[in-house]
């Protein structure tokens, strides 16, 4: 039928038509744009643990720098596996644990600094920060208190002069509210819990202390919820429906098993049989690492519990006995403990999905299952389990190499000597590059205090 001049023609399923592909576009665009943002939250995460190598130790510029080339050589790395090789790395354990950790462990020697252990105090934490570093339980502040007195008037500190050895003891009225110091005592003066005992009673002080209400917004992110949030982290990207409910599951059951036995070796491998909150803030969340690659997989629950089992142990290991091997044997200063946490566990969690990849069968997954899990179409078709799990152990090697001579060239960049890094004695101190509330005059010296590597003709000229 011709339709005459003027006359308007409505075909219903064509609207339909173009209104289903409108929707099915727009989906697909906002689907790949979350899949993009949490792709950068990959890469942030990695280069987050590679900078907990470094840290204390190199100027904001170097960081810079060190942040830029990491991110290249992250995409690249992603790249070869996930393109190329086709691996399955859903949690990112050899992406962004192992390719981060090691790659900033490569800095972090490159940069070495062989008498920092002997000209530096700085380095260590203190109750406040675990705390808060472990939980995030209300707020931090800085308050001066002057003659025992807060800027308000009222009365913090409590006198006593009647002590051993002349020395007078301000004391906090409120016995439950934990205290760090901001700056050093004067001489012969020493702190005994709550108590500061000075050799003088004209005292201006900066404690630092969690408040016990909630009058501050805080900013502090935990352990806790780390851990809460790990099988969203794992699950991420995984397909949904089985495979995201299994990467959850798995992630639970590993990070629930790590906890125990980090619990359990932290006090065995203490003289005293205490609990080290280094190891309960870090080695805790070593399953979660571990399980990352093989999480979407079949790798059952207790499969899951024995590789959190293992790194529970591992890593703790790591920090009581490896950490300091590594620090005074080959010089590498790992600050923040990266390869304890994410090195190992991250190598473990990579042969681990190797294995469960190669013993995968059409029996678990059925015909369909297997084929959707690992991807076995296209060009991919050909492969079997036992081929994808080779595949899945070159991704480690792949990804160890990209950091070993990323990190290489990169920390020789960053070695060239014009990036102003700290001196040994000021390493770890906030106070040479960041405005510091109630900083004194002998601070503001501490801040010229970095390496410039000037010579000592020109830095003459410029002091004129």
């Amino acid at each position: 039928m011709v339709d005459s001049p003027g006359e308007s023609h409505y075909c219903p399923n064509a609207t339909k038509y173009l209104i289903y592909n409108i929707q099915n576009s727009t989906e697909t665009s906002l689907n790949n744009f979350g899949t993009s943002l949490i792709n950068a939250d990959f890469c942030v995460g990695s280069v987050c643990i590679a900078f907990g190598g470094v840290l204390g130790k190199v100027s904001p510029v170097q960081v810079m720098f060190m942040t830029l080339f990491q991110v290249t050589l992250f995409a690249v790395n992603e790249y070869i596996l996930l393109d190329k090789l086709h691996v399955i790395d859903a949690g990112g354990s050899m992406t962004i644990h192992t390719f981060g950790a090691y790659f900033g462990l490569t800095v972090a020697w490159i940069l070495k600094r062989p008498k920092l252990n002997q000209n530096n105090k700085n380095e260590g934490s203190e109750y406040v920060s675990d705390i808060f570093a472990m939980i995030d339980l209300g707020c931090e502040f800085q308050m001066v208190i002057e003659h025992g007195r807060d800027p308000a008037g009222h009365k913090m500190l409590e006198t006593d002069q009647s002590n051993a050895n002349n020395k007078i003891r301000w004391q906090l009225r409120d016995q439950h509210l934990p205290v760090a110091f901001h700056q050093p005592l004067p001489d012969s003066s020493y702190i005994c819990g709550n108590s500061l005992f000075l050799s003088t009673p004209s005292i201006r002080i900066h404690i630092l202390a969690a408040a016990k209400e909630r009058t501050f917004t805080d900013g502090g992110a935990g352990t806790l919820f780390l851990w809460m949030f790990w099988p969203s982290f794992n699950s991420a990207i995984s397909h949904h429906g089985d495979a995201q409910h299994r990467a959850a599951i798995n992630t639970y059951c590993s990070l629930a098993a790590s906890v125990l036995t980090t619990v359990a070796i932290s006090s065995v491998v203490n003289k005293k049989g205490k609990i080290d909150m280094v190891h309960i803030q870090n080695a805790t969340l070593a399953g979660g690492v571990a399980v990352g690659t093989a999480a979407e997989m079949f790798l059952t629950p207790y499969g899951s519990l024995i590789v959190g089992f293992i790194c529970g142990i591992v890593s703790t290991l790591g920090y009581v006995y490896l950490m300091p091997f590594l620090s005074s044997k080959l010089c590498l200063h790992d600050t923040c403990g990266i390869h304890n946490l994410h090195g190992m566990p991250g190598i473990i969690g990579g042969i681990v999905g190797a294995i469960t990849a190669a013993s995968a069968t059409a029996k678990v997954y059925t015909e369909e299952g297997l084929i959707e899990m690992f991807g076995f179409t296209g060009e991919y078709a050909s492969r079997t389990p036992s081929i994808q799990g080779g595949y899945q152990a070159a991704g480690i090697a792949v990804s160890l190499a990209f950091a070993f001579v990323g990190g290489t060239v990169v920390g020789l960049f960053l070695k060239l000597p014009f990036w102003g890094e700290p001196s040994d004695e000021n390493c770890f101190d906030d106070v040479v590059y960041w405005e510091v509330p109630g900083e004194e005059e002998e601070d503001l010296d501490i801040a010229k205090h970095y390496v410039t590597h000037i010579p000592e003709q020109l830095r003459e000229i410029n002091g004129n």
